[in-house]
């Protein structure tokens, strides 16, 4: 027992009539090595067990516990106390067997226990069987989703007999999400509360300007809304000014750019071939076309971004702006070397941190509001949001003149069912249950890369520091394209992409992208990102054979695995 459930956070709580039972499993418990986080009461005088009902299913809720013990006279009140709240199960067990299938069958997630019916060595025996049991998933996972009618808006969409091809389609959709493992690195699976709200009401609601300066009537209660996001994402990363409204991290730096820069303005940004965005001065963007563009790459001998050569492009071309950030570079970015280098040539400092976003507010990457002028975002990638964009700064006079720039400058009426869905997104990146998301991410990803490199795959800059890898492929004599297409066939999606010095067209490339955010979402963890990373190698070497039949072979035999390895992490349904 000691060595199964040590790692898990636990907590315990009871009503006066538990609150002896409750002393001697936590004393028990804590002699086996677990630690107990103890929610009271702390006498057995008499007390309400909803209130102690309510404040364990909030620790379930915020993700601060794995599993809870909670008690009453005879485990009833304060089982259905706790399974009023939303993502609770709470089962009520009175041996080893019911312990063992609330855990295995419904994924309970609390165990009750009556103190009037339960001795200690019962319960000890129950609570040993419940921490102990993992959920088996499959069939039941689909049973315990209808618990809280999670799915009533997706399976409506499936079940449309009016408009079949389009079901059709999306009911093919959500199975290749399911029965797939998701590596591209800007995509992740929201939870059904945040998609809940994006196909809302809110989609009729037409809503030009800003809270409580609108252009159109009828706009009090979307105000509510938008002021929502707006404060909920300033807290998510500490700053003075946000904006919520663009559609798209493109269409944030696009934004920023009309507000502080005029046509033909110098700027100088990443190299889309080291790794940067088509929007920080590629020449097919808008970025390029209206702008003189500078670009600045990574160093040949370790892929990390050359930061002399964007010192010397600065003193030579004076640009107005700099942009730091980055879509395909895995390691830490020095925005205070950024930031110093932006006040020698005068230039405003851009980081679009879309990538790292997520793993920014919970700490798990350089933190850039302190030295940017200005910071960009999408809300989905990391962030495990909606589709769509955000601009936050600590200069309000700046956001002033971005927030023209967004209105009217750039669109018009926002989608206010995708802010919404935003406000939702961030409150609940603002929880330690997605800090502990974030962290995973970025322990998968290293687990992932750690297993590639061990098979002598050339990681460009050598590891990472974040959610995704860039895997090198000229030395397996694969290009991105056949690697990307292959993959797909044995049930992994991931894309293409250009490494630094590539001599492949960008329709070719010379590696893959590989990214963890989604997987982990799934609740994939080392141990299954290692066999993900597996599967790639033994694609990736048979490919080289050019072997057409033992190729076809290996990719059957992978996509089964990974079938095998999803159905243990089902998504929605």
């Amino acid at each position: 027992m000691k060595n199964s459930i040590t790692n898990l956070k636990v907590a315990i709580t009871s009503d006066h009539a538990g609150f002896s039972l409750k002393q001697e499993i936590r004393t028990n418990l804590e002699v086996l090595g677990v630690n107990v986080l103890d929610l009271g009461p702390d006498s057995s005088d008499p007390v309400d067990y909803p209130d102690f009902g309510k404040a364990m299913a909030q620790q379930i809720i915020d993700g601060q516990i794995d599993r809870g013990i909670a008690l009453c006279g005879t485990g009833i009140g304060i089982s259905i106390s706790a399974n009023r709240f939303k993502g609770v199960r709470a089962a009520l067990c009175h041996d080893v067997e019911t312990a063992t299938q609330a855990r295995l069958h419904n994924d309970a997630n609390i165990i009750a226990l009556g103190a009037r019916h339960t001795n200690i060595n019962n319960a000890l025996d129950c609570i040993n069987a419940f921490l102990n049991t993992d959920f088996e998933g499959n069939r039941h996972a689909k049973r315990i989703a209808k618990i809280d009618n999670k799915f009533s808006l997706i399976q409506k969409n499936l079940d449309n007999p009016d408009d079949k091809e389009l079901s059709d389609a999306l009911a093919n959709e959500l199975a290749r999400q399911q029965n797939t493992v998701e590596l591209i690195a800007s995509e992740n699976f929201t939870s059904t509360t945040t998609m809940a709200y994006q196909g809302s009401v809110l989609t009729n609601k037409y809503a030009e300007g800003y809270p409580g300066k609108r252009y159109y009537g009828g706009c009090e209660f979307v105000d509510v809304i938008e002021k929502l996001a707006i404060d909920r994402l300033k807290s998510l990363f500490s700053c003075k000014w946000a904006n919520v409204q663009p559609n798209s991290g493109s269409q944030a730096n696009q934004a920023v750019y009309l507000a502080l820069l005029n046509p033909g303005d110098s700027i100088l940004g990443m190299s889309l071939s080291a790794g940067g965005h088509l929007t920080h001065g590629a020449a097919p963007n808008q970025s390029g076309k209206y702008f003189k563009s500078i670009t600045y790459g990574v160093r040949r001998e370790d892929g990390i971004i050359d930061y002399d050569e964007v010192r010397e492009l600065a003193k030579k071309n004076k640009p107005k702006l700099i942009i730091a950030g980055a879509s395909a570079y895995s390691s830490k970015i020095d925005f205070k070397l950024f930031r110093k280098i932006a006040d020698e040539v005068n230039a405003y400092l851009l980081v679009d941190m879309a990538h790292y976003s997520g793993l920014i507010a919970s700490g798990c990457y350089p933190d850039p509001l302190p030295y940017a002028d200005v910071c960009t975002s999408t809300t989905h990638k990391t962030l495990r949001g909606p589709r769509g964009g955000v601009i936050v700064s600590n200069n309000e006079e700046l956001g002033k003149k971005i927030d023209k720039a967004v209105f009217p400058g750039m669109q018009g009426g926002p989608l206010m069912h995708v802010i919404a869905a935003k406000a939702s997104a961030f409150k609940e990146a603002n929880t330690l249950a997605f800090r502990n998301y974030s962290q995973q991410t970025v322990k998968n990803a290293k687990a992932l890369c750690e297993f590639l490199i061990r098979n002598d795959f050339n990681i460009v800059s050598g590891g990472t520091d974040c959610h995704m890898v860039l895997v090198n492929l000229e030395g397996k004599k694969v290009t991105g394209k056949e690697a990307e297409e292959s993959l797909d066939r044995g049930g992994i999606t991931c894309n293409k992409n250009a490494v630094p010095f590539d001599k492949q067209s960008p329709f070719i490339t010379s590696g893959i992208r590989v990214g963890t955010a989604a997987g982990t979402t799934r609740g994939f963890k080392e141990p299954q990102f290692e066999f993900i990373a597996e599967c790639i190698s033994n694609i990736i070497d048979v490919l080289a054979t050019k072997d057409e039949k033992l190729i076809s072979k290996v990719e059957s035999e992978v996509r089964e695995d990974i079938k095998e390895l999803c159905k243990k992490f089902p998504i929605y349904l």
